[in-house]
Order: structure tokens, then sequence, then C-alpha cells
């Protein structure tokens, strides 16, 4: 019955089926998987985290070897990030004084005229004009400018007719004193002094606060920005990141000969299985 029913069915009663892929002796004899290697992940990492590092030391060593080519010693970068990290920012706020079109400013201690660094001059208080120039009240001097913004002279406390002196102010043509409560007008030469019985307004600051002002006051506080040799440099060498640089390429370091004696362990494996694969050959 069996072998009837085969037979209507178009087999042959001994034939056996197999599946597609399957010997008619025994089923495909699978090959074990292989174990993954945890060198091969950890190379691959460690290739991604060392890239970076190595190519910011390439790239900055051939800047430093074309800096004559590039002119990096007089290319000043000016940022105020760059200007930060090397702490060459003013702190505090600037604040200025303007009579007949100059301005004077004071910046964290530096004083300009227009946009020139007054040297050995702090502490502005007060600017006030006459026919020769100008004159700054610091807090204990007096400093007189030509109208070239050059240094006339300055006077200190034995030079005032009274202490201390609280304000200036534009009268008459010339530079009044406020001087222990009082308003005093100098001769020609600041010698002598005379007192006016008058009330006048004392020349006061204004805060600065236009953008572009302070980035230029910024620039120029900072003797126009970092060099971008030394810029260069520090990147190059890892001073940029400070006290945590010498941290950061030791570990460079570390991944790097990890990365070498993973990299040899892989060459050596992929070796021995072609010379398996040889000598089975």
């Amino acid at each position: 019955m069996r072998s009837k029913e085969m037979s209507s069915q178009g087999k042959q009663p001994d034939q056996v089926e197999f599946a597609v892929g399957c010997s008619p002796v025994c089923d495909v004899v699978r090959k074990p998987k292989r174990r993954k290697r945890k060198s091969r992940p950890a190379h691959r990492l460690l290739g991604a985290f060392t890239a970076l590092p190595l190519v910011w030391v390439l790239i900055t060593g051939f800047f430093l070897n074309h800096a004559e080519d590039f002119k990096l010693d007089t290319t000043k970068v000016s940022h105020p990030w760059v200007l930060a990290a090397y702490g060459m920012l003013p702190e505090g706020q600037a604040y200025r004084a303007e009579h007949q079109g100059v301005v004077v400013t004071e910046w964290d201690g530096v004083v300009f005229y227009h946009t020139r660094v007054l040297e050995n001059t702090t502490g502005l208080r007060a600017v006030a004009g006459d026919t020769t120039g100008l004159a700054l009240l610091l807090d204990d001097t007096i400093i007189r400018l030509d109208s070239a913004g050059e240094e006339i002279e300055r006077l200190d406390e034995l030079s005032f007719p009274a202490m201390p002196v609280d304000g200036l102010a534009s009268y008459e043509g010339k530079v009044a004193l406020l001087a222990a409560g009082d308003w005093y007008l100098p001769d020609a030469d600041w010698v002598e002094y005379d007192k006016v019985d008058v009330v006048l307004e004392p020349a006061g600051l204004e805060l600065v606060n236009d953008t572009a002002s302070l980035e230029f006051l910024q620039r120029e506080w900072s003797g126009g920005g970092v060099s971008m040799s030394r810029l260069m440099l520090d990147l190059h060498a890892g001073n940029f990141l400070g006290a945590f640089a010498k941290y950061f390429y030791d570990l460079v370091i570390v991944c790097t000969l990890v990365l070498i004696g993973t990299g040899l362990v892989l060459q050596w494996r992929s070796s021995g299985r072609g010379r398996a694969s040889n000598a089975k050959l």
C-alpha cells in the first residue's frame, strides 16, 4: 500500500528526501564560529583616540618648520578666547572722556590717548582741556599733554594749591582744579594758582558700551594679541592646555604604544593563519 501511494505521487519507494545544502550521507558540517578577538576592536578604538593629537602635533610641527614662510612671527591672534587662555584680557570696565574730539580711555590700569597707550599712566579720574592740550587727573598726579598727545609735565601734590584734588573742569580756556572744595585756575606755567568763586561741573568719565570699541581696546590692551608662532609652539608642546597637558600627552603616549602592540599581535595572527592555509594546500 505504501509503495503504491508513493508511486502514485511520482516518487520511488526507496528515495530519501534531503534538504538543500545537505549531503546524502550526513548534514552539512558547519565550522565552529571563530572566537572574536578583543585586540581588534581595541586597536580600532585606540587608533581613533590617538589620531587627533598625532595630527595636531604633525600640523603644528609643519607650520613651525615654515614659520618664516607663513610669517607667523608678524601675524597675531586677538580672538577673545585665545587672549583669555593667556590671561591677556582686561578686567573690570572701560571708561573714557572726550574733549574736542580727543578720546582718552582707561581699562584695567592702561590709559589710551585715542589708540596709543600712555606709558606709566593709571588711575584716570578726569580729563579737561585748555589752549595747549589736555590735563589728565590721576589718583595723585596731573599729567599735561600737548595737542599731539605728548607729555609736557607731571605735577604731584607739591605743585597743587591744596589737597586733595577732587576734579577738573574746562573754564575760560583753562583747566580749573577742584582742590579742598574750592576751584583754582593755574597760570600759563602751572606754577601759581588763583582761587575763583565759581561753581563748575567737574568733568567725569563715561562707561564704554559699544562692542567695536571694547574689542579694539581688548586687542590694544594685550599688545595686539598673541603671535601665531607663539600660539603654534604652545599648541605643539601642549602648553596651551595648561597643567593638564603633560597628563594628556602621557595618555597619548601610552595609547600609541598599546596601538603598536595590538597591531603587531594582529599582524602575527594574520601571518599565522596564512601559513596554516598554505600548509594545507
